[in-house]
């Protein structure tokens, strides 16, 4: 039995109140969850897409140094989405807010449309495979009718 978690890869990109560069690490919450999962000892493996780009290789880099096997598509035609996290002072205290677009250069690498081929995940999961979604959309819902997990 393992833990997976299917869909598009996400980097999280820090910034301070002055949008300085903190720092990064793979996003999302599902594929968070198999990074804590993995750190209690399960068996946990990531099916999913990112771009060819830094995001892609950082995201994908969070996943493997949490101990989490991975099976990414790596999709030349898409960047990797990002979530924008900028900590900011809000009614006296530090708050952290994510958008989906550059706070600097106002672009966006975010997209609604899932590049996962659910076709290919569905056959290499198992019986016994306990599956984590990040959203419903309507691939990840073609493997949940497809499955009897």
């Amino acid at each position: 039995m393992k833990f997976i978690s299917i869909g598009d890869l996400v980097l999280d990109i820090y910034y301070d109140n002055k949008l300085k560069y903190i720092g990064c690490d793979g996003g999302i919450s599902a594929f968070n969850i198999l990074c804590n999962l993995s750190s209690m000892g399960f068996n946990t493996k990531a099916y999913g897409v990112c771009g060819n780009d830094l995001e892609g290789k950082l995201a994908i880099k969070s996943l493997r140094d949490c101990n989490v096997k991975c099976n990414i598509t790596i999709n030349k035609n898409i960047k990797t989405k990002a979530y924008q996290i900028r900590r900011i002072k809000e009614n006296n205290r530090m708050v952290f807010r994510s958008i989906k677009y550059c706070p600097i250069c106002n672009k966006s690498n975010w997209y609604d449309n899932s590049y996962i081929d659910e076709y290919k995940i569905i056959k290499k999961i198992k019986k016994d495979d306990i599956i984590i979604f990040d959203n419903l959309n309507n691939k990840n819902q073609y493997i949940i009718d497809n499955t009897s997990n």
